[in-house]
């Protein structure tokens, strides 16, 4: 089966595409080609399904350069959905969103019901995203699955996130004791392998749409995990020790202070259950070899 792919040479694009390629064919659309519309056009032709998960995602980018985010995450999006809904009539899109867009008052774990507050640029680019995605979807009458991702991650993904930075910054250590400079670790994480997010996407892809119009979904592992105990053990795995600096150019505004998904909703319908749960769980797989 094809599926058109964005974000490809991204880390979840190029993990997925690795881990799935014998399953189906994906046919991928270069970032920087899309702008240019007869290049979109002619890459979702007869395109049964289309994972979009090309975005500008990183929330400090995102407060910096608030036009750029909603040109990327609402615009673009926009532009793909409606020439793929348009030219494959009953196609399935799935678009990555967050689950960022809940209220962080409200209690944890969230579902798909709790109520939606997102608290910064990144996250009300992509609930705008959703909202006009899902207009579309009906007029075209497409099948649109949303998820409402959470923070997947693995050993292999850039180190402009915090766990592969603080990784490296351990490994790369020739003393005992590392000192690492941090934003604010004192946060929980629904924090989960990019492993449980591949064959998350597998069942996806695999399963029939006809009786599905617009669904979202949370995609998480269920388990807050504290992001500084995480380090601290992260650490002891290679025997050294941490000292903590706190930089103030690490912290993000507007970051929520506990971020944890409810997603039995998906666990239920695609009989899907994540194996990075407990600290340790997750660390193994964190660490271990695609």
């Amino acid at each position: 089966m094809k599926v058109a792919i964005t974000g490809s040479s991204g880390f979840i694009g190029s993990s997925v595409i690795g881990a799935l390629k014998d399953q189906f064919q994906f046919s991928p659309l270069s970032f920087e080609l899309l702008s240019n519309e007869a290049f979109i056009k002619e890459s979702l032709q007869e395109t049964p399904v289309f994972l979009h998960l090309a975005a500008m995602s990183a929330v400090g980018d995102c407060e910096k350069n608030i036009l750029e985010a909603y040109k990327v995450n609402v615009g673009l999006s926009c532009t793909l959905a409606e020439i793929f809904f348009r030219q494959n009539r009953g196609g399935h899109l799935i678009f990555t969103s967050t689950g960022q867009v809940y209220d962080e008052d409200e209690p944890v774990p969230h579902n798909e019901t709790t109520k939606i507050k997102p608290g910064n640029v990144y996250a009300r680019s992509k609930l705008c995203a959703e909202l006009a995605m899902t207009e579309l979807a009906r007029l075209y009458q497409g099948h649109l699955t949303i998820l409402r991702m959470y923070n997947h991650t693995h050993k292999t993904q850039s180190t402009r996130f915090v766990l592969p930075s603080i990784l490296k910054q351990i490994k790369d250590s020739p003393s005992s004791v590392v000192r690492l400079k941090v934003g604010n670790i004192e946060v929980d994480r629904d924090f989960s392998t990019i492993q449980d997010l591949i064959s998350a996407f597998s069942l996806l892809l695999r399963s029939k749409t006809e009786s599905l119009e617009v669904q979202t979904y949370n995609i998480g592992s269920g388990y807050g995990k504290n992001l500084c105990q995480l380090i601290l053990e992260l650490s002891e795995r290679f025997g050294k020790k941490v000292e903590f600096e706190v930089d103030q150019s690490l912290m993000r505004p507007g970051e929520p202070q506990r971020v944890i998904a409810d997603s039995s909703k998906f666990q239920k319908q695609f009989q899907w259950k994540p194996q990075s749960q407990s600290l340790s769980q997750f660390l193994d797989q964190f660490l271990e070899d695609l």
